[in-house]
């Protein structure tokens, strides 16, 4: 994964981790240089209407969604 993450970064793209499951997973991506992911550690997919809820939901917790 550091080499993927090194070799997106060093060609200047956004380097987003797909999969991130645990918080063990994304302190490993964040300390490797990636700052955006996504996966259940975050939230499970959600049609639209849920996406509204939980967006209001996590502003409430002072979350950062990026």
């Amino acid at each position: 994964m550091r080499a993927i993450i090194q070799l997106g970064k060093s060609l200047g793209m956004q380097v987003i981790a797909e999969g991130v499951e645990t918080a063990e997973q994304e302190a490993y991506v964040i300390t490797e240089g990636c700052n955006e992911g996504q996966g259940y550690h975050y939230s499970k997919p959600l049609q639209a209407r849920e996406l509204v809820a939980y967006l209001k939901q996590t502003e409430r917790n002072n979350a950062v969604i990026l």
